[in-house]
């Protein structure tokens, strides 16, 4: 059913039955992704954080029955988190959404002018830590998120990061 409606929107379907099979595909490249809570050989929690270190330009839509995995699945990367039971038009429309926002950031992207090097700010140090942060932060260059909170204490560079986020 969900199949049937997806195609008949234009989309290419493809079905993975396991977690290594879905980031096998992913890595050769898809424009969304369905993650049902259902995979044999992790959890979708477990999939979705392994994908979101290989690309995170696709949206992944996660479809949870646990209302506790949602907030989590958020916090990982998803672009939305639906609960079953969920109707095919439901799903069809939060397809259309997600390539719809993804489309318009890389369109936003492209058409901004190259930032000048010599005005990002420079983000110092290699301890784990640092290495984390300039990491997450190139992963969120290619994100289709728009906002991002940087929390932390006072004077711990919450503006450096988010003026890097912003040239990234």
């Amino acid at each position: 059913m969900l199949r049937d409606r997806l195609t008949a929107d234009g989309h290419d379907v493809t079905e993975c039955s396991s977690g290594r099979a879905s980031i096998d595909l992913f890595r050769r490249g898809v424009d969304a992704v369905l993650l049902s809570q259902a995979v044999p050989d992790m959890s979708a929690l477990e999939l979705l954080e392994e994908l979101k270190t290989i690309d995170a330009a696709p949206p992944v839509i996660v479809i949870s029955a646990p209302a506790d995995e949602a907030p989590r699945a958020l916090r990982a990367g998803a672009y939305y988190t639906i609960r079953p039971p969920v109707s095919a038009e439901e799903v069809s429309l939060l397809v259309r959404r997600a390539l719809e926002a993804t489309s318009a950031l890389r369109r936003a992207r492209s058409s901004q002018p190259p930032s000048d090097p010599a005005l990002a700010p420079q983000l110092v140090g290699e301890t784990p830590a640092m290495r984390a942060i300039k990491q997450t932060i190139e992963r969120l260059s290619s994100s289709p998120a728009t906002s991002v909170l940087v929390t932390g204490e006072s004077g711990s560079g919450k503006d450096t990061v988010a003026r890097a986020i912003h040239v990234a």
